[in-house]
Formats: structure tokens, C-alpha cells, sequence
């Protein structure tokens, strides 16, 4: 499931806990806009996350920076997540995704929520798509 916005980050690696600690086994990142050429960019890296895990070529043990790689189409963490959350105000992407076991979409949505909500996200996923200002 995805949502693009704009969304209020207070301290990064608190949000970045807050995450870790609301998502159980599923997948939940979120990525700067201006790194997302489109959907289509978004579903090859959830692919390439669950090919890793599926073949055991997987980097990290977390899906969410697994993704986060495929992403930024790089194996260096500390590359991918220059491409992740920043501090302040910022068009965002949340993308949330049941990586190791059948999608459960009434999950996503409750997660997609929740983040919203903390985030204080103005939706707009407009932000999904690939366009001029993000060249």
C-alpha cells in the first residue's frame, strides 16, 4: 500500500523506532518523494526485497531496509538511506507491504493510518508519480 504527502518529522531516529516498533513482520518505510520515479519504481523494489529474502541474497535481515536498497538501487546502507526520512517538512512516500507473508490489506490500511495520524501527513499522492520537479 502506498500513500505520498507531506509530512512534519520531528527527531529521525525516534520515528525511524517508532516504526520498527508498530510494524510486526511487515515492511513499512518511508522514502523522500523526490527519489520515487512512479509506482512502477516502488513495486520493482518490493519485488527485488522478496526475491532477496526468497533466494537468501538479502543484505539486510530488516525487509524495510532491504526495500530501502532495492530503492536507491544501491548494497550500502548508509547510501539507501540518504534517500529515506529527513528531518522537518518533506514530501514524502510511506510504503507499507506484508514482505514475508500474504498481503493483508485491512493491516496495511491500519498501519497507513496510524502513520498518517502521527506524522500529521496532508496526503497528496500525486508525490507517487514520476515529474518534472523531482529532475
Amino acid at each position: 500500500m502506498l500513500v505520498g504527502g507531506v509530512a512534519h518529522i520531528g527527531d529521525v531516529e525516534e520515528t525511524i523506532s517508532w516504526l520498527k516498533e508498530i510494524r510486526n513482520t511487515n515492511l513499512v518505510q518511508i522514502v523522500d518523494a523526490e527519489y520515487v520515479a512512479g509506482r512502477e519504481h516502488i513495486e520493482l523494489a518490493l519485488s527485488c526485497a522478496r526475491r532477496a529474502f526468497r533466494d537468501g541474497d538479502n543484505i539486510s535481515h530488516d525487509p524495510s531496509i532491504e526495500f530501502l536498497l532495492c530503492m536507491a538501487a544501491t548494497r550500502q546502507i548508509k547510501d539507501a538511506r540518504k534517500i529515506g526520512l529527513k528531518r522537518g517538512k518533506c514530501r514524502v512516500v510511506i510504503v507499507v507491504d506484508s514482505i514475508n507473508q500474504e498481503a493483508n490489506q485491512e493491516t496495511s490500511q491500519r498501519l497507513i493510518q496510524i502513520i498518517q495520524q502521527r506524522l500529521k501527513l496532508n496526503r497528496d499522492d500525486s508525490l507517487i508519480r514520476c515529474s518534472e520537479w523531482k529532475w
